[in-house]
């Protein structure tokens, strides 16, 4: 008679095989080189699922050799503390290792104008250019959640028009640093917010609060 407990062994390293060949093929992703199985753990093509990823549903964030790409509503801000414009930042971004990703980002050309009740000026602040490539280091700190620190080149174009009667332009790029948290939905998505610095050394500190999502692929 078999012994129960290595039959409870074999069903549990089973299952664990099935979860991660159902996760694998609705990812549209083949085996292309020798399973192994380490500890609680399956590795398939770098990927790493543990028990907890299967049962809960979550994609490990910074997963070995993924892209990402995503989508960021971002508040930037002149510093003045009252002039303010909200864009879109798209992001596109490898996952290096499971601690550091490179990533590229392009804000969309937008402006707004805040209208005083006397005597009547407009004070605006238009975004005219916003690109930049960063390196990303990420630490996981929960379940599904992972902190990120983020330090790159960014190149911004801005026009500030004060009181209707000054109108300065700027279109430079600095040193640019940021933080923010993901937290992990499913296998593929995770959902995103940040502070970033884009510009701290020119005649505008532009800095930014975002909201976004990002897909794993």
């Amino acid at each position: 008679m078999k012994c129960p407990l290595g039959v409870s062994m074999f069903n549990k390293k089973l299952a664990l095989v099935a979860g991660a060949a159902t996760a694998l093929m609705s990812s549209n992703v083949f085996a292309g080189s020798s399973d192994s199985a380490q500890g609680d753990g399956i590795q398939i093509n770098a990927l790493n699922f543990s028990e907890n990823d299967i049962v809960l549903g979550y994609e490990p964030i910074g997963s070995i050799g993924r892209y990402y790409a995503g989508i960021q509503a971002s508040g930037v801000d002149d510093d003045s503390g009252d002039n303010s414009v909200l864009t879109w930042i798209g992001r596109l971004g490898k996952n290096i290792n499971k601690s550091f990703s490179f990533e590229g980002r392009l804000g969309l050309p937008t402006d707004t104008s805040k209208t005083y009740p006397y005597p009547n000026w407009d004070k605006s602040l238009g975004i005219d250019k916003l690109y930049g490539v960063y390196g990303v280091g990420h630490a996981k700190i929960g379940e599904s959640i992972s902190a990120y620190g983020l330090i790159g080149y960014t190149r911004v174009g801005v026009t500030v028009s004060t009181y209707g009667l000054d109108t300065k332009s700027v279109d430079d790029y600095d040193l640019s640093f940021g933080l923010g948290l993901d937290k992990a939905v499913g296998h593929y998505w995770a959902f995103n917010i940040e502070y970033i610095q884009y510009l701290s050394n020119s005649k505008f500190d532009i800095n930014a609060t975002a909201i976004g999502a990002t897909y794993y692929f």
